[in-house]
C-alpha cells in the first residue's frame, strides 16, 4: 500500500503547492504525535503548532488574529513550512484554510 497516496493522494515535492503540508502531516503521523495533530485541529487559539525534524512545521491562529500574522493570507489559518536547505520542495510553505486543512487530498495541485 503506498500510505501517501492512500492518505493525500500522492506527494509530488516538485509540483504540489500544497507539498509541505502533506510532508508534515506525514511526519507528524509517522512520528504517532495523533495528541499534536488533535491539538491543531481543536485548540488552535491554545495551541499555536507543531513542529519536528527534519525542519517542518505546522502553525494555526484563529481567523481574524493578526498580531502576529501579518504576513498571512486572511483567510488563512494554518501554515505549513518546510525548510528549503533541509528538503527540497519547490513550494516550501503553504497557507490554508480550515476546510483545505481538513481536506487535504481535495487540494488543486
Amino acid at each position: 500500500m503506498d500510505y501517501l497516496k492512500e492518505a493525500f493522494g500522492g506527494l509530488n515535492p516538485q509540483a504540489d503547492k500544497d507539498a509541505a503540508l502533506k510532508f508534515s502531516l506525514d511526519v507528524l503521523l509517522a512520528d504517532h504525535r495523533i495528541d499534536d495533530l488533535t491539538k491543531l485541529a481543536t485548540q488552535r487559539a491554545n495551541f499555536g503548532g507543531v513542529e519536528g525534524e527534519p525542519g517542518w512545521m505546522i502553525e494555526c491562529r484563529e481567523y481574524g488574529d493578526v498580531r502576529g500574522y501579518e504576513h498571512w493570507p486572511a483567510d488563512a489559518c494554518y501554515r505549513a513550512y518546510v525548510q528549503p536547505e533541509i528538503y527540497c520542495l519547490t513550494h516550501p510553505e503553504f497557507f490554508c484554510d480550515e476546510l483545505t486543512f481538513f481536506s487535504i487530498r481535495s487540494v488543486d495541485n
